[in-house]
């Protein structure tokens, strides 16, 4: 995230970044401070009195996050089981209690709510742990990108055939990883699709 920052700035003499936020924004945000670069966040909770240059108006993370239960509860209605995961880190803990909160209240009952390191590099253990409790919709949540074609994998390798929602899944990346039937088999629901 700061190597695309300061290349951003230095070759291209950006003056303001649009970003996810929360950790990209924590690595970031010093460099982007000191050269005077404004950075937009997707995330609300990277405002405060010490990072004069960050502009945000909305969290649109809560939106989507609270929007994918709803749209499973319509679409799936003989769905009840909701699991989420994600990695620990600062909007993925904003936008997974959006989606928790939004899944409760629309009924569903949540039988897995956690998270796993960012040094994580096995994604089996990870999946073990949510499909032993025998979800119907698993979300991965605000998963970075890079993190979601592995734990698609593992939701393959492992036999998940119920409905699989994240905030983004780039389905180029997780073909490399599983095959095109079982990604239309479990919907791969996507917040910006």
């Amino acid at each position: 995230a700061l190597q695309g920052a300061k290349q951003l700035v230095l070759e291209y003499g950006c003056k303001q970044i649009l970003g996810i936020g929360g950790t990209t924004a924590d690595s970031q945000l010093p460099f982007l401070t000191q050269a005077k670069v404004f950075y937009s966040p997707l995330v609300v909770s990277d405002i405060n009195p010490n990072r004069p240059y960050v502009l945000a108006g909305s969290d649109v993370n809560s939106r989507g996050e609270m929007i994918r239960p709803a749209y499973m509860r319509t679409a799936y209605p003989d769905k009840t089981r909701y699991a989420i995961v994600a990695q620990e880190e600062a909007s993925a803990f904003a936008g997974q209690a959006w989606e928790v909160g939004a899944a409760k209240a629309l009924g569903y009952e949540m039988v897995y709510d956690s998270f796993y390191s960012p040094e994580t590099t096995d994604f089996a253990p990870v999946i073990t742990a949510v499909l032993a409790t025998k979800p119907d919709i698993v979300s991965i949540g605000l998963s970075w990108p890079d993190f979601i074609p592995l734990l698609m994998e593992q939701l393959y390798l492992q036999g998940f055939e119920g409905v699989v929602a994240a905030n983004y899944i780039e389905h180029d990346a997780v073909l490399q990883r599983v095959p095109a039937e079982w990604l239309a088999k479990v919907r791969a629901i996507d917040s910006y699709q």
